[in-house]
């Protein structure tokens, strides 16, 4: 019996097909750290001209709707309705800064107008903080409170950002604005002319963020052998003292490139799922297989660059992992954890192997201001003794993309697929197409189909086809 052993690492990727393309305001956020600590000061003059104070608060407002399109079986929809979702949501971003201090509050507010059969029913509506910090310094820089590290270069398989929060309750349409929440953590950076020295510090590791029981994107396995699997969310209540995590980065602009090496030891970014197999005595019969979260503790070595030639850019990542937990093929070695007279549970015994990863991509200006061609690749693997061990539920899959806009860049068009390199992979096509009215209103629909194939992953999400509309109103 096959056991499932799952990995996941960045797999959303429909707003990355515009990431190239960004509004000012989200540059302004994206940057405020270079504006008001120890950015180029020519910089920090002309935000201060055009800003004309130093608060500033921004925004949006935001409708989406999503609308299964898979066909019916059994007489229903993949989620027994049309309707995924109905989701008004709000973003109120507020921040103050000076040459040497500066603060950022960042909030999420959401309104679910529908509630789609799912039980227990979700909250009808629910605030979130994304970030709240503060940050001290010009050459050498404190911040402390919720931040977003967003370590890395690659545009869809960030490997090496090890400590930022992954919501993947959406698995494959959430925005890039929300793939990563902010963590609580104490942050010093040093810059130089051109090289910079980072360390942190994270009192308690944000676990992910998985799809909720019942809902659209809800993990349900393929039976194996006619057993059924149910897999267990993760428990997001953890201690302060045993779950502490630290990292540093190191790098810089040498030439042509950009390259940093980074340095992360605690819980585990990539979420492993173990198997508790429940079992009938005195038979001795299987019954049922529930998938645990794991959250070993490990050491990650990264490296990320990016390098651009002309029309091309050049983006890769590698981490090397020495204490990867690992799944033995074999399950004959298993640890009791419960035994009664007529029951039994059992699980595989893990171990420890060096494991490594890759990201390697690029993209080409293919035509005119804005034809862009973009592909990405990724892949992991146990380096020791690689066929004795589980193999990754998240590998070798390939990401290409083409973008393109038209009528003085207001409308926007753009199409991906994704793609498990594999005999019996899945596949993913995507459209997506928006108009910026250049008034602060944008909207945009897509779809989404997904042909899960043998795919252990894509196969849970068989027929789960998308379409969606969008409304966004900035301020």
């Amino acid at each position: 019996m096959k056991i499932v052993l799952f990995i996941f690492l960045i797999l959303i990727f429909n707003k990355s097909l515009l990431a190239h393309e960004k509004k000012d305001k989200e540059i302004q956020e994206e940057n405020m750290d270079e504006l008001f600590l120890g950015g180029d000061e020519n910089k920090k003059n002309e935000y201060r001209e055009e800003t004309g104070e130093k608060w500033d608060i921004f925004g949006y407002f935001e409708s989406e709707n999503f609308f299964s399109i898979g066909k019916f079986t059994d007489g229903e929809r993949p989620h027994q309705n049309d309707i995924v979702k109905f989701e008004e949501r709000a973003r109120l971003n507020t921040k103050y800064g000076n040459d040497f201090f500066y603060g950022k509050a960042s909030f999420d507010a959401y309104l679910y107008a529908h509630q789609n059969k799912i039980k227990p029913p979700r909250k009808s509506g629910t605030v979130d903080v994304h970030e709240f910090y503060v940050a001290y310094g010009e050459k050498l820089q404190l911040k402390a409170g919720k931040q977003v590290f967003n370590w890395g270069s690659a545009d869809v398989f960030r490997i090496v950002n090890y400590s930022d929060q992954k919501d993947l309750r959406e698995l494959f349409l959430i925005d890039e604005d929300e793939r990563y929440r902010g963590v609580y953590a104490l942050d010093i950076k040093y810059l130089f002319s051109d090289y910079s020295f980072e360390a942190f510090v994270i009192p308690s590791s944000a676990r992910q963020l998985l799809p909720g029981k019942g809902t659209f994107w809800e993990m349900k396995p393929k039976a194996e052998a006619g057993l059924p699997i149910i897999v267990i969310s993760p428990d997001t209540k953890k201690s302060l003292s045993k779950n502490a995590s630290y990292g540093m980065r190191s790098g810089g602009t040498f030439g042509p490139v950009d390259m940093y090496l980074s340095y992360f030891q605690g819980e585990n970014n990539q979420m492993i799922f173990y198997p508790e197999i429940y079992w009938k005595l005195p038979l001795i019969l299987p019954w049922l297989i529930v998938m645990n979260p794991d959250f070993s503790r490990v050491n990650k070595i990264g490296l990320d660059f990016a390098v651009n030639i002309q029309k091309l850019a050049l983006r890769g990542e590698a981490v090397y992992t020495p204490d990867q937990p690992a799944i033995p093929e074999s399950t004959i070695a298993s640890n009791i954890l419960w035994l009664s007279s007529t029951d039994i549970i059992t699980r595989p015994r893990m171990k420890k192997a060096p494991y490594f990863s890759y990201t390697i991509g690029a993209d080409y200006n293919l035509w005119g201001e804005y034809g862009l061609f973009l592909v990405e690749y990724s892949s992991s693997h146990f380096i020791a003794n690689d066929n004795k061990y589980q193999k990754d539920f998240f590998s070798n899959i390939l990401f290409i993309a083409l973008e393109d806009k038209f009528y003085e860049s207001r409308l926007k068009v753009g199409a991906n697929f994704m793609l498990r390199l594999s005999n019996d992979g899945g596949w993913v096509p995507g459209l997506n197409i928006a108009y910026d009215f250049k008034n602060g209103i944008i909207v945009s629909a897509g779809f989404m189909l997904i042909y899960g194939q043998e795919d252990e992953m894509l196969s849970m999400y068989e027929n789960h086809d998308i379409f969606y509309a969008k409304a966004r109103i900035e301020f």
